[in-house]
């Protein structure tokens, strides 16, 4: 099964199904589900004072009824879940596109209960697990 590293808080907002859309500086060479794996990059202190008002206050409303973990309590170097590459564009209106860049379209995102640790070194679409070691 293919997988993509994605930094922290933005790898758990894809597979808690908060952010529709993955911004890249190329397109996605493959369509249909791929695992989330989580560098081991940590969030930057300064990420709420970064972020636009409206997804803040999404992330907020979210980790106030415990949909999504405070920055603090965020898996890293570990396979979280996975979501659907539904194609991509460069015109999104989602408040989580940015202009100029790939605008993945994002779906059916699945967290697992328990994350898979592993370690990559990369952040394009690679293979990392046979599709029979995922249940969900």
């Amino acid at each position: 099964m293919k997988t993509l590293s994605v930094r922290q808080p933005w790898a758990s907002l894809l597979v808690s199904g908060l952010k529709d859309i993955e911004n890249r500086t190329w397109a996605p060479n493959y369509k249909g589900r791929i695992l989330i794996h989580v560098s081991s990059t940590k969030a930057p202190k300064n990420f709420a004072d970064r972020t636009i008002f409206n997804v803040n206050n999404e992330i907020e409303n979210e980790q106030m009824f415990g949909n999504f973990p405070e920055y603090e309590d965020l898996e890293y170097s570990a396979i979280i879940g996975y979501v659907t590459v539904n194609g991509d564009c460069d015109d999104s209106t989602s408040v989580w596109a940015v202009p100029v860049k790939h605008q993945w379209h994002i779906e059916d995102a699945y967290i697992f209960d328990e994350p898979i640790r592993a370690i990559l070194y990369s952040s394009s679409i690679q293979r990392a697990i046979s599709p029979h070691q995922i249940v969900g």
